[in-house]
């Protein structure tokens, strides 16, 4: 009865492995091409050339020697995300390569293939890269698999030309009423920002911008500063006591564009807790110069 039962395993384990004399051991994308586990699209516009190596096993033959080893890969871009077996048909998919590997591929049971090309088309970055193996078992019968790497897209952001100006700090420049530096950093229960300022009491001080140009063409008589104040204080607008308006002119006037400024508050009357914005525009024309710069005053009166 014993016999009887090995001789039945021993016939069960040939029957499993009598078809798996070709396996897949390895598919990678060189790693030139890679950004983290996906490829790296420099430009989603144009195609993204790329190389792959792959790497199989053959099955010993039973009269010794190795089996052919005869086998076909392909390599897909797809959407499909069902299935595997779906791949093919799926209409998001893409066939990027397809290599027929002989038993002269082979160095004794593996065959290794590197530096195989493939090309992904321009505006495909939602999909995946999967491999699919295909080969004949000693049965006649074709077996199909697909591998377990499967690789997504990066595309690589586009750089961004620097804007025109870089606005680098707004300084207080000049002193015209000074209260009193309360010196606590209770910026309404938020930490203290070194770009604050708190002050006690009336004061008015001038504020300017200091600028780098990235354009030389840019020239100063066309450069509009565009101030901006957002009070988040609850008092209502008449009870309002900060105040941002051109240097040289007196409280209320409109803003003009100018690059120096007065700030004013009277922090005996109003608890404040306000953002000042500056941008560059083109006074011709409109267009943006630089990113937003924003400075922050906060005070409490005590």
């Amino acid at each position: 009865m014993k016999k009887q039962i090995f001789i039945l395993l021993a016939i069960m384990v040939i029957a499993t492995g009598s078809y798996a004399q070709v396996t897949l051991q390895s598919f990678q994308i060189g790693q030139n091409y890679l950004q983290g586990t996906s490829l790296k699209v420099p430009n989603i516009n144009a195609p993204t050339p790329f190389k792959i190596l792959v790497s199989v096993l053959r099955g010993a033959n039973s009269n010794g020697g190795f089996v052919s080893g005869n086998c076909i890969i392909k390599l897909y871009y797809t959407e499909n995300q069902s299935s595997d077996s779906n791949i093919p048909d799926d209409p998001s998919s893409v066939l990027l390569l397809t290599k027929n590997i002989t038993s002269s591929d082979y160095s004794s049971n593996q065959a290794t293939l590197a530096d195989l090309d493939a090309s992904l088309p321009a505006n495909k970055q939602y999909g995946k890269l999967i491999l699919r193996f295909e080969y004949l078992d000693n049965q006649n019968i074709n077996r199909i698999s697909y591998s377990s790497t499967r690789y997504g897209i990066y595309v690589v952001p586009p750089d961004v030309p620097p804007l025109p100006i870089t606005i680098n700090s707004v300084n207080k420049v000049e002193t015209i009423l000074f209260g009193t530096d309360c010196g606590f950093a209770h910026a309404y229960g938020t930490s203290y920002n070194p770009n604050g300022h708190m002050e006690n009491g009336v004061w008015k001080f001038a504020y300017d911008i200091s600028f780098t140009r990235n354009n030389a063409s840019i020239l100063d008589s066309d450069i509009y500063w565009e101030w901006e104040v957002a009070d988040m204080s609850n008092y209502p607008v008449t009870e309002k006591q900060f105040l941002v308006y051109p240097y040289g002119t007196i409280k209320g006037t409109q803003m003009n564009g100018s690059k120096k400024v007065l700030v004013e508050a009277n922090d005996y009357l109003d608890e404040y807790d306000s953002k000042v914005f500056v941008r560059a525009k083109s006074r011709s024309t409109g267009a943006i110069l630089s990113s937003t710069f924003s400075i922050y005053f906060t005070a409490v009166n005590h």
